[in-house]
């Protein structure tokens, strides 16, 4: 439940019914471990699949790929920083994949 938003659609997004700088409350009970909603972004729909086996997001710092979405972490990859990053990011297996192609 948010106030003042009660006559909002549960499908609308927030951002486009309120003014810049307004202060929205929220009001609500436990923690939706399976729920899809994710604090700040919204609806949002990600993977983590990593070489270590995490699966959610733990936050440590990750890097998506930029063919096949997934997320993992820099660490399991060997970057050591952020001046390590690359600008364009592709997994493993998608490497593996383009390089045999």
């Amino acid at each position: 439940e948010i106030d003042g938003l009660r006559h909002v659609a549960d499908r609308t997004r927030v951002s486009a019914v309120l003014r810049d700088g307004a202060t929205v409350t929220l009001r609500g009970s436990g923690v939706a471990e399976a729920s899809t909603w994710r604090f700040e972004t919204g609806l949002d729909h990600w993977v983590v699949r990593c070489p270590c086996g995490t699966t959610d997001d733990d936050g440590e710092h990750m890097l998506e790929c930029e063919r096949c979405g997934n997320w993992l972490h820099t660490r399991c990859l060997g970057f050591k920083g952020p001046r390590a990053m690359p600008a364009c990011f592709l997994c493993p297996e998608c490497n593996s994949k383009e390089s045999s192609s």
